[in-house]
């Protein structure tokens, strides 16, 4: 067999073996590796995948979480501002495409922005520095919230399909969905920021879907690093979507047809929520109230622009 092939190839070596992007093919890849690490001691393994897994029977193992690059603040100083690799990516990938580009006290505050917006993501960074050769950073931050159909490249150089604009990197993420799991994804894109397992549970899953499932489908977006976890606020922990996903599964929940009736949805629960917030603001609660709605505003005003649209 092919696994044989490869023992028999590695067991007298000392290798490190890389499987990249093994999400589709995890059951089978964790297979391979107790193949080769029971017959092979000196080969080393390194996996790369969406979605998180362990290998049974290898207590050496080690998993390793990507982060976002650090990209600064658009009101620091522009001085520290240069100290960010994301934003050290965003300069070396422009001057590929305009050699006249360059770093200033004026374009490092809108460089900052438009790699916050993007959450640290390198792929986006590197695409969004790629329009530089046709606009300016001010242009490009300025038009960030319908940006995602520009960040592509048309570099023969980007051999891989889903690496040539981030809306193919994300749809190879979806492909990976059951459709529960898709739905939820559209459905979250009515948020405006991080959001809790309960306003989840409520607003995005249909009254059919039982507690238990909804619970085990934000396990799986969290596991899939399609819903990342923020910092818990008051005792409750929250997730968000990361604004090139958000922007993308916004786009799929329009297509379906059935964007009103979701934001219809999301629009009662908040009212509820300010409702009964804040009607703890003279009594008893009123000191911590505040707090709590000033968390929520940034999703509290989505929810008021969309009863106005549907006004």
């Amino acid at each position: 067999s092919v696994t044989n092939q490869i023992i028999t190839f590695l067991k007298a070596k000392k290798f490190l073996l890389i499987f990249d992007n093994c999400e589709h093919l995890i059951a089978e890849v964790k297979q391979l590796i107790v193949e080769i690490k029971t017959n092979c001691p000196h080969v080393h393994v390194i996996c790369t995948s969406r979605d998180y897994f362990e290998v049974k029977g290898l207590p050496d193992g080690h998993r390793l979480e990507l982060r976002s690059m650090e990209t600064g603040s658009w009101n620091m100083p522009t001085e520290e501002l240069r100290q960010f690799n994301g934003v050290k990516l965003f300069e070396h990938h422009a001057r590929h495409v305009n050699s006249r580009f360059k770093l200033s006290p004026g374009t490092l505050p809108s460089v900052s922005k438009i790699c916050s917006w993007f959450d640290g993501l390198p792929l986006a960074i590197i695409l969004a520095a790629s329009r530089t050769d046709i606009l300016t950073v001010e242009e490009i931050a300025e038009q960030l919230d319908r940006f995602l159909p520009q960040l592509e490249s048309s570099s023969a150089n980007i051999l891989t399909v889903r690496h040539r604009s981030m809306r193919n990197a994300i749809e190879w993420s979806y492909e990976l969905l059951e459709s529960l799991e898709g739905n939820t994804m559209m459905n979250l894109s009515a948020f405006a920021d991080d959001v809790s397992v309960s306003a989840i549970t409520q607003v995005r899953f249909e009254d059919s879907v039982p507690v238990e499932t909804r619970e085990s489908i934000i396990s799986k977006l969290q596991r899939a690093s399609l819903l990342k976890p923020s910092s818990p606020k008051g005792g409750t922990k929250r997730f968000f979507l990361l604004e090139t996903i958000r922007q993308y599964s916004k786009e799929k929940l329009i297509a379906r047809g059935d964007a009103e009736v979701i934001h219809k949805r999301f629009c009662e629960y908040y009212l509820a929520f300010v409702a009964e917030h804040g009607a703890h603001l003279l009594g008893d609660r009123q000191l911590e109230q505040p707090e709590i709605l000033e968390e929520q505003l940034a999703t509290i005003r989505m929810a008021f622009g969309y009863m106005y649209q549907f006004n």
